[in-house]
């Protein structure tokens, strides 16, 4: 781990032209994401230096990595 970033622990991801199925579950400094119904992540950020002072609350962003990706089905629930 490192600059507040974790790996995921499987690669879990569908081949390109494929969609994938991402849930993430946030709940105070916990953080559970599941891809594919694998699970990929399962931390608390109060367990880790470099997450401890991150805000458990704020913007939610979607990210590429400089090539073209698309979104859909974007979904948001109040836990």
């Amino acid at each position: 781990m490192g600059r507040g970033y974790f790996a995921p622990k499987v690669n879990a991801t569908k081949p390109a032209g494929e969609w994938n199925q991402v849930e993430i579950t946030c709940r105070g400094p916990r953080i559970r994401i599941t891809l594919g119904g694998q699970l990929i992540q399962d931390v608390d950020q109060s367990q880790h230096d470099a997450t401890r002072e991150k805000p458990l609350s704020g913007y939610i962003s979607v990210q590429d990595h400089g090539h073209r990706i698309e979104f859909r089905n974007i979904r948001l629930k109040e836990l």
